[in-house]
């Protein structure tokens, strides 16, 4: 537990243990969302499906990712350059934002966006 608490004060530079994780539906939208960026043909977004994989699966731990320390909801999606290298437009889904109930700030700068795509139901 102590190595635990050392850890999350090293990411997010407090000691106070957090009581929430993220949720399970936002953990399922950041991969979706992962999915349809990297289909792209590129991104470093790879790093979400890897730390699910190995049973990282708070979330609000991931890299580019911030949540609120008592609702454990995403607060902001920090994405600038999350593409980089891939230098493949991509066409922006709105409809894959929308299971963040409290999302606040949303970054996407230099992501190659050429456009978006109709809403389509998630």
């Amino acid at each position: 537990m102590v190595v635990m608490a050392n850890q999350w004060q090293r990411i997010t530079g407090s000691a106070t243990a957090r009581p929430n994780w993220c949720w399970d539906e936002e953990r399922s939208a950041l991969l979706e969302l992962q999915a349809n960026m990297m289909s792209s043909d590129g991104g470093q977004l790879g790093l979400w499906a890897t730390y699910n994989e190995i049973g990282y699966s708070d979330c609000c731990s991931w890299r580019w990712v911030k949540c609120n320390l008592t609702t454990g909801r995403v607060i902001e999606l920090n994405l600038r350059a999350a593409r980089q290298g891939s230098g493949v437009a991509w066409s922006f889904n709105a409809t894959l934002f929308l299971p963040f109930k409290s999302l606040q700030l949303l970054v996407l700068s230099e992501n190659f966006i050429a456009g978006w795509n109709k809403n389509e139901v998630i």
